[in-house]
């Protein structure tokens, strides 16, 4: 499987290759790379487009055993070119946009940003690699065995980013919601805090 994308996206493979190398079938392992193409490995199935919601929920299990993996590896995933989305650099950027293209009622959502960012952070679970573009059609495989494809979005960050993504248009995302949750309180010291203490 020949995955073709502009120059600017390639760093950004890091993402993929840290997953990959770290819980293996977790991401396609690149063969190979020339200019703005990489060779994946062939990868059986199909694109899951509209994957019911317990498929889903497989799908987030499966990224979670990476995201866990890579919580601790933050100077790697940055040194491999993985932006940095944690709440300082998320701040900035959201602030530069905008600013540079946002009308008046856009402007009034910047009032508190840094304290919803910091409440966020409070609730325990870490920063992380995060897919970016976590939807059905960017994991491939069966109803039971799933690969994560285009990483192109991969970013350092709050997991979060990619439960919401994975939730779009299912009439109740609240299972999906309730197991994330109980994974990462699970996962994280932190998390499992944050909840006694709600």
């Amino acid at each position: 499987m020949a995955q073709a994308g502009p120059r600017l996206l390639r760093p950004r493979g890091g993402g993929a290759a840290l997953a990959g190398r770290t819980r293996p079938g977790t991401a396609p392992v690149p063969l190979a790379a020339d200019g703005g193409r990489v060779l994946l490995e062939e990868l059986p199935g199909t694109d899951r487009y509209g994957a019911e919601a317990d498929e889903r929920e497989q799908m987030l299990a499966r990224l979670h055993t990476a995201q866990v993996a890579a919580v601790s590896r933050a100077d790697e995933l940055l040194a491999l070119g993985v932006p940095d989305r944690r709440a300082p650099r998320l701040a900035e950027l959201i602030r530069a946009v905008v600013r540079a293209d946002g009308g008046p009622e856009h402007l009034a959502l910047l009032d508190g940003l840094d304290g919803r960012l910091a409440a966020i952070e409070a609730c325990g679970v870490p920063y992380t690699l995060v897919h970016g573009d976590f939807h059905p059609g960017n994991v491939r495989g069966t109803a039971d065995r799933h690969h994560l494809i285009d990483w192109g979005d991969a970013v350092l960050g709050h997991p979060a980013i990619d439960l919401l993504r994975m939730c779009e248009q299912l009439p109740d995302p609240a299972p999906l919601h309730r197991a994330w949750c109980d994974r990462w309180r699970a996962a994280a010291p932190a998390a499992r805090r944050s909840a006694r203490s709600s």
